[in-house]
């Protein structure tokens, strides 16, 4: 992970961007997306900012808050709870994202953008 920049990603209408900047110099939390326009959004209810865990999948892909990793047969959901990354499905939470090995993981989507799966 590269620590100079910024690790996070934006869900926007159903997008995901990478951001650029969070601008908390005044009231409204400012974020800049690389959308091609740099576009700018104010952090409220209609968007979600993601963390990166910090841990990468089997193709070297970085693992972000609300992503959905293939398991084994499993499709679980990341989601941080009470200062971890957790595994969760429909059922609840099913244990630590750093018990399982990231060779035995892969990122095929992510809660905030539809792409018509079960979770």
């Amino acid at each position: 992970m590269n620590y100079n920049t910024l690790d996070y990603k934006l869900a926007v209408d159903g997008n995901l961007y990478p951001v650029i900047k969070i601008d908390l110099t005044s009231k409204d939390i400012k974020i800049t997306v690389d959308d091609d326009q740099f576009t700018e959004y104010l952090l409220d209810n209609s968007v979600t900012l993601l963390q990166n865990t910090g841990v990468k999948d089997k193709n070297g892909k970085f693992i972000y808050d609300g992503d959905i990793i293939s398991y084994y047969k499993y499709e679980l959901e990341i989601h941080y709870h009470i200062g971890m990354w957790c595994l969760k499905d429909n059922d609840g939470l099913k244990g630590a994202l750093g018990m399982v090995h990231p060779l035995d993981i892969e990122v095929i989507g992510n809660k905030y953008v539809y792409t018509g799966g079960s979770l």
